[in-house]
């Protein structure tokens, strides 16, 4: 064989080599592509709904200890006569905890006027939901 013929079969190795490299890389890029978007097609629902989910569970846990101030509230009214001036007044032992461990909305208590209102924010920016002694309902308002 001629060093000609050598040469020439050196460089058509080469771009064969070359070729074949060209051709993993564009396959694995594409692996990798289609891997990130079945990963958010997977995450952003599990994201979102594990999102939503823990704040229906906030405000659940809120509205249900709020239901156990009210009746403690009306308990010391029949006692004191008055509504309490604060929620500290009660010696309570109302959580307001998601499952026990985890914290919830903050739970806020006004006093004037010889009445009440006793609520908390909605998760995660919402609204409070306000539960009123005059009205005896609850209500949505943005205090």
């Amino acid at each position: 064989m001629s060093v000609a013929a050598l040469h020439f079969h050196t460089k058509t190795l080469s771009a064969v080599c070359a070729g074949e490299k060209s051709v993993k890389f564009m396959w694995r890029m594409i692996k990798n592509l289609a891997l990130g978007i079945v990963s958010l097609v997977l995450l952003i629902p599990v994201l979102w709904f594990g999102t939503l989910g823990y704040g229906k569970l906030r405000d659940g846990s809120s509205e249900e200890a709020i239901s156990h101030y009210i009746s403690e509230i009306e308990s010391y009214r029949k006692i004191h006569e008055a509504y309490p001036e604060n929620l500290t007044a009660l010696n309570s032992s109302v959580t307001n905890r998601v499952l026990g461990v985890l914290p919830s909305n903050k739970i806020r208590y006004r006093f004037s006027d010889g009445e009440y209102i006793i609520y908390y924010t909605q998760f995660p920016l919402g609204p409070a939901h306000v539960y009123s002694s005059k009205d005896k309902d609850w209500a949505y308002d943005e205090i």
